[in-house]
């Protein structure tokens, strides 16, 4: 079994979210390189005393000491970032949860899609049970609101505030927070 002790045995933690090889192993595995090698998944793999590792796995194991039964989660969603910052002990359906947004997606914000039927922004999230249907709106933001509410409302913790619809109504706010302080009133003039 793979161990902290191993691993700071075998590598030094650079800021970036590199792991440093503190000995040669081989020609291609020499001290002072950055260790692991990108697979067809977008994650870097690392192989320790004949077993293959996820290189995410390794970072998590080299600070907390332990490996975890659940997932390691890049928080950004970007596969390569593995500063330690940026990972974080999941479970499977949170890991799930923060994936990246479909290619096509003109919301911004998973399970809010245009209808062009209506012409109106359809809510749903995905339960274990199916698909659960949140409402029909005019405006993309209430949409999204009611997305981020049953997200709340099932428990997502630890991964509310890395979904998409939590970033977008995050994002939202902050802009009309910024448009009230443009018009130069003060905060008690606001209130």
């Amino acid at each position: 079994m793979l161990t902290q002790e191993r691993v700071r045995e075998l590598f030094d933690y650079r800021e970036d979210g590199e792991l440093i090889r503190r000995v040669t192993r081989s020609h291609n595995a020499r001290a002072g390189e950055p260790a692991g090698s990108m697979t067809d998944r977008g994650y870097k793999a690392i192989h320790i005393d004949n077993g293959r590792y996820w290189l995410h796995r390794v970072i998590f194991l080299w600070h907390y000491g332990y490996l975890p039964e659940n997932c390691v989660d890049h928080i950004d969603q970007n596969n390569s970032n593995n500063r330690i910052e940026n990972l974080r002990e999941a479970s499977k359906s949170c890991n799930g949860r923060n994936s990246k947004l479909r290619v096509d997606s003109v919301s911004f914000v998973t399970g809010v899609t245009w209808s062009k039927r209506y012409n109106r922004w359809d809510s749903r999230i995905k339960l274990i049970t199916g698909v659960k249907y949140l409402g029909r709106f005019d405006d993309i933001v209430e949409a999204a609101a009611y997305r981020l509410a049953a997200e709340q409302c099932l428990g997502w913790e630890g991964c509310h505030s890395s979904t998409s619809a939590y970033l977008y109504m995050r994002k939202y706010l902050e802009s009309k927070h910024d448009d009230t302080n443009r018009t130069g009133l003060t905060t008690s003039e606001v209130t």
